[in-house]
């Protein structure tokens, strides 16, 4: 499973997810770009989000208050979800696809292709709506921008229906990367269950 420390922490403690996401923030480290294509499974996921974190994972958090007044920027990357159902934990990695619109302050996008930890393939698409940036947020307490996450997956016999809110900042001083977790609920034929996971990208 999966683990987020630095920055990520200010939100809440994740203690299911144990193994390292984000290892943490400082101005020092170099920003970089990553090729971000869709992998071909699980692994390769968990290989892509290795080569976002060597690129981001020491970059500071942006300042909202410096974010661009206009234009837009599309980022590329992994989402990870952690869905407690009846036959247990099922772990999926998938393309995170987000959009932001700077001059509105929104963001939108999609996750899809997901792959469960044994690479079995769920059909779906998880829609990201509703998003927001603020321009005011105090990033060592709170996050910079918040989403809904919704849609339904199915796999290995099972549909799980999400309803996630998602939390993140901007990462470097121009912006060129997107990081945070996730936390919700998803529904499925024996019940509900708690969603947690976290997500990288990079334009």
């Amino acid at each position: 499973m999966m683990a987020l420390i630095g920055h990520v922490l200010r939100w809440r403690p994740l203690p299911l997810l144990v193994a390292v996401f984000l290892a943490g923030c400082s101005d020092s480290a170099q920003e970089g770009a990553v090729e971000t294509s869709p992998p071909a499974g699980y692994a390769a996921y968990e290989a892509q989000i290795a080569a976002l974190q060597a690129a981001w994972g020491g970059v500071a958090v942006t300042d909202p208050a410096t974010l661009p007044l206009s234009g837009s920027a599309r980022y590329d990357g992994v989402l990870r979800l952690d869905s407690e159902t009846a036959a247990g934990n099922v772990l999926l990695d998938g393309a995170l696809v987000l959009d932001v619109a700077f001059a509105s302050d929104s963001l939108s996008g999609s996750a899809g292709g997901f792959i469960s930890q044994g690479e079995v393939p769920y059909d779906g698409t998880l829609t990201i709506a509703n998003g927001v940036i603020d321009r005011q947020a105090d990033t060592s307490v709170g996050y910079t921008f918040l989403a809904d996450l919704t849609g339904a997956l199915t796999g290995e016999g099972e549909t799980l229906n999400y309803a996630i809110t998602l939390n993140g900042d901007f990462l470097g001083l121009q912006a060129g990367a997107v990081a945070g977790v996730l936390q919700g609920q998803v529904v499925h034929a024996a019940g509900s269950g708690l969603v947690l996971g976290d997500f990288l990208a990079a334009q």
